[in-house]
């Protein structure tokens, strides 16, 4: 993987912008979770499990179990 700087990144996306590329919406750009190995799965369900222990909410919106 190439590392670049934010400053570079920013030329990037400006010359996207410029080429007439339009950046979807957030939502659209949101991980379905499809993918998910099963440690993910299961440290998703542990965090769901302590936040419930402690009456709390879970501070991400995930689709656990998918």
């Amino acid at each position: 993987m190439t590392r670049i700087s934010l400053a570079e990144r920013g030329d990037q996306i400006m010359r996207k912008r410029d080429a007439g590329f339009v950046m979807p919406a957030a939502d659209a750009l949101r991980n379905t979770g499809l993918r998910r190995t099963a440690d993910k799965h299961r440290l998703l369900e542990t965090l769901r499990q302590e936040a419930e222990t402690q009456r709390r909410a879970l501070p991400f919106t995930t689709r656990i179990g998918v």
